[in-house]
């Protein structure tokens, strides 16, 4: 004699627990999305951001070491690299400005005189519709403000002073402050410094 195994169906009270489960797991992997959007986003700005300072500081290097750069940049009577640390209106953003190195680094003319403030723009040309059409699309665009600062070396000595201040007609520190996007208010942005140190020779 053979039994006969009859299987229970899913009530509905069953069925409701399965798909709530599943809606929180389905809710919580979405809401990774935008976190990792987000790191994506500021990775590659930071990223914008190192290369830009890195080519503009390789641009300046090349500026400075030109016939009178020395003079004019670092120890002329008004020199065109200033003293004093950066302020909220100097990373305030503008449009517009004096062009250099291929239409990446603009400075900005109206702010007083010398060398202090600098746009930062990377672009891409993208090409939509049907005939495409190429339009130029803004990828980074940042507020760049640089000043000056002695080259501090130790001194092998036993008693102080023991560091020494090299003189501006020797050696120069430059700093290179970026912040970024340029469309946010000041507060908003993020900021990354960058200093290298040139020898007059």
């Amino acid at each position: 004699m053979f039994s006969k195994t009859c299987r229970r169906p899913f009530n509905l009270i069953e069925i409701v627990l399965a798909m709530g489960a599943l809606a929180v797991g389905a809710v919580s992997v979405m809401a990774l999305f935008p976190v990792g959007a987000n790191a994506a986003r500021d990775a590659m700005a930071e990223n914008y951001a190192s290369e830009s300072a890195d080519q503009f500081l390789h641009w300046l290097k090349y500026q400075i070491r030109q016939s009178g750069g020395w003079t004019n940049y670092i120890t002329g009577g008004s020199p065109w690299i200033g003293d004093t640390d950066p302020t909220d209106t100097d990373r305030s953003a503008f449009t517009g400005g004096a062009a250099f190195d291929s239409g990446t680094i603009f400075r900005d003319d109206s702010y007083g005189t010398g060398y202090r403030r600098f746009r930062i723009q990377r672009t891409t040309d993208v090409a939509r519709g049907t005939p495409p059409v190429t339009t130029t699309v803004t990828d980074f665009e940042a507020v760049a403000v640089l000043w000056r600062e002695k080259v501090v070396i130790p001194r092998p000595a036993a008693s102080p002073p023991y560091f020494i201040e090299l003189p501006y007609t020797t050696a120069v520190a430059i700093n290179v402050e970026v912040t970024w996007p340029m469309g946010l208010p000041v507060s908003q942005r993020q900021r990354a410094t960058y200093h290298f140190e040139l020898f007059n020779r």
